[in-house]
């Protein structure tokens, strides 16, 4: 039976921020994201990650679940240079991560910032989260487990159980600053983490700090562009196109958040005890070999990331002039990936951390990727890209726009592309979907067109405009980029620069553009 005093313990470190898996082994809770379908009373097994289906209350218990009310709003940042940075900064474990990246677990919308470092030279990636919760719902303090709770194993007993579960929305975004020259990156990733808390600070709390001026002044200038990636949980209907944007989002969530489930939210967080606290017979999980998983992790990453940015490049080689050697060497290197990735995913499907060691489970694994490097094959595939994109001959079609300054904004019109290359869909060529992306650099801010369908000659006539002051002119670009859209992600066909430079208040520049082939 529950002693009153464990549960009182339970309750005064609710607060618990952060996972440290040194906390299953001195039998403390940890607080996770919400995995579906988790609720009161329910167990966990920390040893596969997984929500097992055995509730150990009854019901009349989890109906007098007491309620703690949510201590508002909270905001997280972390700049993120691998995978290992990702899991700290979501609270989870690599073999969390892991299972997430698989399919195997459905997290809330903080998985989706598991595949989002990128692995460029030139970027820097900043992972955020502004969270607001109104309530927590606890087992109550006198609830007594169900008898005989200890006898059911093969119902999947697990580990630990659902001690309580936090309501609220959570808005979780990347923001991958593109730097204009690899050399000021870790001064500036140094500024980042120093600033970057009181700038969304001064944004949230709509504030003039002066932390503005030096984000202006030493930052944003060594930025070439910044692309923001976004999820949230209740969904938000809003663009966050640059960090100002964040305060709208977080207006736009506590809206939504009113009206779901009559001001309550959604499951946000969950915080899961060991089955050892409420019966001694229970061992305490111990921590597993972190290394091992990281390592595991680490690899699987990269060889996913890799795996994606070889799909979009098979999209594009229709369009494109290349011999067949290079292709060739693009298919070959395609199945190779594909072959090691099935051994990674047999060995995470698989994955139990009660089989000790770790490292006899990841061999596999371990032997299919050979020679560890740090991205070895994300340099393998960059030295192919770069090969297709060289052989080449044609450019990805060209565009026609206008571009005007008036004084205090650029405006402009995009009225049409010709020739853009064929996409390859599951082995058979098709007309892209064409729409277009213009963004003033570095400010971040951009404009999109409407999709035309099916065409590689596309008539646009998107009109568009932004502030600029004619001093600001020569720091200034305009980026034009061509999409086509895909059900899962859009692809870069190509783009065109241009150096606002060479504007003057009052001339309408109009011309044709080659657009270049690039991957995003």
């Amino acid at each position: 039976m529950i002693r009153k005093g464990q549960r009182l313990f339970r309750l005064a470190t609710q607060e618990i921020a952060a996972v440290d898996k040194k906390c299953f082994v001195t039998g403390q809770g940890v607080v996770i994201p919400y995995i579906v379908p988790m609720r009161l009373g329910v167990t966990y097994d920390f040893y596969r990650e997984t929500v097992c289906p055995l509730c150990i209350y009854d019901d009349a218990d989890l109906s007098r679940a007491d309620v703690i009310p949510g201590d508002g709003l909270k905001t997280n940042f972390k700049i993120v240079e691998k995978n290992e940075d990702v899991c700290s900064f979501l609270n989870i474990s690599p073999a969390l991560s892991l299972k997430a990246k698989l399919g195997l677990v459905q997290m809330d919308v903080s998985a989706n910032l598991l595949q989002e470092v990128k692995k460029e030279r030139s970027a820097v990636v900043v992972l955020g989260s502004i969270e607001f919760s109104t309530l927590t719902e606890t087992l109550p303090v006198n609830a007594v487990p169900r008898s005989n709770w200890q006898n059911n194993h093969d119902r999947g007993l697990g580990t630990h159980f659902v001690d309580s579960i936090t309501y609220g929305g959570r808005v979780v975004f990347s923001m991958s600053h593109t730097l204009k020259s690899t050399a000021c990156k870790q001064s500036i990733s140094t500024k980042l983490g120093v600033d970057l808390p009181k700038l969304m600070s001064s944004f949230l709390d709509k504030t003039n700090s002066s932390i503005k001026t030096i984000w202006k002044e030493e930052i944003e200038d060594s930025i070439e562009k910044t692309d923001i990636n976004y999820w949230s949980s209740p969904g938000i209907s809003v663009k966050l196109q640059k960090i100002e944007d964040i305060s709208h989002a977080l207006q736009i969530l506590r809206e939504d958040i009113n009206v779901t489930h009559s001001g309550k939210g959604v499951p946000i967080s969950a915080r899961i005890t060991p089955l050892g606290m409420i019966d001694r017979s229970f061992p305490i999980p111990a921590a597993p070999a972190e290394r091992t998983l990281q390592k595991l992790d680490e690899s699987y990453g990269e060889l996913k990331y890799v795996q994606k940015q070889i799909k979009k490049l098979y999209r594009r080689i229709p369009g494109l002039h290349v011999d067949q050697r290079t292709k060739d060497s693009v298919t070959e290197f395609a199945a190779k990936i594909e072959g090691i990735l099935e051994v990674f995913d047999d060995v995470i499907f698989n994955l139990d951390l009660r089989n000790l060691p770790l490292s006899a489970q990841c061999k596999p694994a371990f032997q299919a990727y050979g020679v560890y490097l740090p991205d070895k094959y994300l340099t393998e595939f960059n030295e192919i890209r770069d090969r297709v994109l060289l052989f080449s001959s044609s450019l990805a079609g060209k565009i026609q726009l206008s571009v005007k300054f008036d004084g205090q904004k650029i405006t402009g019109n995009i009225l049409r592309a010709v020739d853009l290359p064929d996409a390859d869909i599951e082995g058979h060529l098709s007309k892209p979907d064409p729409y277009v992306r213009v963004r003033l650099l570095p400010d971040g801010v951009f404009e999109e067109s409407a999709k035309q369908s099916n065409t590689s000659h596309p008539v646009f006539h998107q009109c568009f405009e932004f502030e600029c002051e004619e001093k600001e002119l020569d720091q200034k670009s305009l980026l034009v980029q061509v999409y086509d859209t895909d059900p899962f992600y859009n692809d870069l066909i190509g783009e065109v620069r241009l150096k606002m430079a060479i504007l003057k208040s009052g001339d309408v520049l109009e011309d044709w553009y080659h657009l270049e082939p690039r991957l995003e």
